[in-house]
């Protein structure tokens, strides 16, 4: 009896771990997909946990400056705008999708994890710093051009029905995962000490992170519907054209921007703030990281279940309004307790915003251009994130937190409102893909 109970656990682990993700709707084809997907996503999310909060702990071991650091920083920016605007034309230019991930986040992007862990053997002092981040940036490139290929393949391999879950399972997963191995990470590191700790991780987190490219390979590829075959079609300037001619889109990119503004005139300086405003320590504030991570984990399976592609535009404006009061509930907290309060309330305010925001844009933009099209709303988001921290940093200094506060409460309700009159308009009452399969219906019933 006793052993009948422990192979019943042991089987619903089991099951729960290989295929906990949704498959109604899907054909056989998108099942596979999504399998290989689903082992892609927890071995890249573990490769990551083992590296990402640490790259910046590296540079400076190997006797980097915090200038050093900034450069780093904002050369990854510049990189989040033109990265996606190259993998889009790849796309356009080949039809494929698949191959430009595991050539780029995947490939390139993975190796220079594994020669970021070499390269304290091969250099030393101020070469091997510039070394790692000049790998830094590269990887950062590699990734963002691999961003609008994998969105639109996903686009395919998830019809309408299940995005919104799938999309909220990565996220709790991620989530999860960022919990657990982390910790682990930084216990590696310090039983290790010095760069060789560091060296560690970075070696498991290349290694982990081939293991996912390979699952991501297995994947197989829907027909592509956005190969520019046609010369009219490349005259009259492809999907870039149509992004000009679609008001829909560019007044959702105009919201982004907005949004973007918001988020960064404060978003850059919360640690720094907790850290010289307030005078926690980097164990509260470790501290508070890991539990507002916990909290994630629950809104983040909630919004899961309150989002759904037929309500995603509901539940994005419904998010999108509250969560300007996220910045205004920092603005009056002032010891650890009130920060968690303000950290738990910012991710359960996100948490529908995170979670529709998949189904939302794969809505929005037509098979046949949407790598371009999702290429230039990161692209959009981007400008914001480059051009926004600079006066940002000055209102942080002349002026204190409070006022970066209050303008981003601002400009997050601004952005906010104007997604909500595109809402209550009636911008988002029909999807592509919901308009190409009444086509098809109605074909096969003429």
């Amino acid at each position: 009896m006793k052993n009948g109970a422990f192979r019943r656990v042991v089987r619903y682990l089991r099951n729960s771990i290989a295929h906990p993700y949704p498959i109604a709707g899907t054909t056989a084809q998108q099942r596979e997909g999504i399998k290989f997907l689903w082992w892609d996503l927890l071995f890249a999310n573990i490769s990551v946990a083992f590296y990402a909060e640490f790259v910046t702990l590296f540079i400076l071991e190997l006797g980097g400056t915090s200038g050093m650091i900034g450069t780093m920083s904002s050369f990854n920016s510049a990189m989040t705008l033109l990265g996606p605007l190259i993998g889009a034309m790849l796309v356009a230019r080949s039809g494929k999708r698949k191959v430009w991930v595991v050539l780029g986040s995947g490939g390139l992007g993975r190796l220079t994890l594994l020669l970021s862990a070499v390269v304290p053997l091969l250099f030393d002092g101020l070469t091997a710093v510039i070394v790692v981040i000049v790998l830094m940036c590269i990887r950062s490139l590699a990734g963002s051009i691999s961003g609008p290929p994998a969105q639109s393949l996903q686009g395919d391999i998830f019809p309408p029905g299940i995005r919104s879950r799938w999309n909220s399972l990565a996220m709790v997963t991620g989530s999860v995962i960022t919990v657990g191995v982390v910790p682990l990470a930084g216990f590696i590191i310090r039983f290790i000490s010095g760069a060789a700790g560091y060296q560690t991780t970075m070696l498991l987190a290349a290694v982990l992170g081939f293991v996912a490219t390979w699952f991501y390979s297995q994947i197989p590829e829907p027909e592509s519907a956005e190969r520019q075959t046609n010369p009219r079609t490349k005259a009259k300037g492809g999907g870039w054209a149509a992004f000009l001619s679609d008001r829909r889109f560019l007044l959702y990119c105009g919201v982004q921007f907005v949004w973007q503004f918001g988020i960064q005139i404060s978003g850059p300086f919360f640690t720094v703030y907790m850290r010289e405003g307030l005078g926690f320590s980097v164990d509260t504030i470790a501290l508070l990281a890991t539990a507002t991570a916990v909290v994630n984990i629950f809104a983040l399976a909630m919004a899961g279940k309150l989002v759904s592609d037929k309500n995603y535009a509901k539940m994005t404006a419904i998010g999108m309004l509250l969560v300007p009061f996220m910045p205004l509930s920092w603005y009056f907290a002032h010891s650890a307790w009130g920060v968690l309060g303000a950290k738990a309330y910012g991710v359960i305010a996100w948490a529908c915003v995170h979670v529709a925001g998949l189904p939302l844009i794969l809505s929005i933009t037509p098979r046949e251009h949407r790598a371009q099209f999702i290429a230039l709303a990161n692209a959009v988001s981007a400008i914001a994130a480059i051009i926004v921290p600079i006066p940002a940093g000055w209102i942080y200094e002349a002026y204190g937190f409070r006022v970066n506060l209050l303008l981003s409460a601002a400009g997050r309700g601004v952005a906010a409102l104007m997604f909500l009159a595109m809402y209550l308009r009636g911008a988002f009452s029909w999807s592509y893909d919901d308009r190409r399969e009444a086509e098809l219906t109605r074909q096969q019933h003429v």
